[in-house]
């Protein structure tokens, strides 16, 4: 049997492992979830927010990647990345399931701020 040969055989065990796991226990990845609905309005205001963190000096100087989005997502909302985050934090590469809460969250915040001025 070749290396690659092998090298597959102990991928498929180990996802089928995983996916057993996942079927048979039940186990989800579990965060809050905040509603958000995609209206073109909201989606430019969150936008518009997210440069302006991007540009803020504690931001600017900090490398592309999680690291930056971590910085731009807490200047954009420290309550909604630390509720969303920081049980567990994005890592290289990692797909963000939690972006839509986070822009749900976010939303909620900026309604409510717009509405107290």
């Amino acid at each position: 049997m070749g290396h690659r040969t092998a090298m597959c055989i102990l991928l498929c065990i180990f996802v089928d492992i995983f996916i057993f796991d996942v079927v048979v226990n039940g186990k989800t990845f579990e965060f809050p979830r905040y509603n958000y609905r995609k209206k073109p309005k909201m989606e430019r205001r969150f936008k518009s927010e997210r440069t302006r963190c991007e540009k803020t000096p504690e931001c600017s100087n900090v490398a592309a990647g999680v690291t930056r989005t971590k910085c731009t997502r807490t200047c954009m909302s420290k309550k909604c990345y630390d509720e969303l985050y920081s049980f567990d934090e994005l890592e290289d590469g990692e797909i963000d399931v939690r972006l839509a809460s986070f822009k749900g969250c976010w939303s909620q915040e900026y309604t409510a701020r717009q509405r107290e001025l």
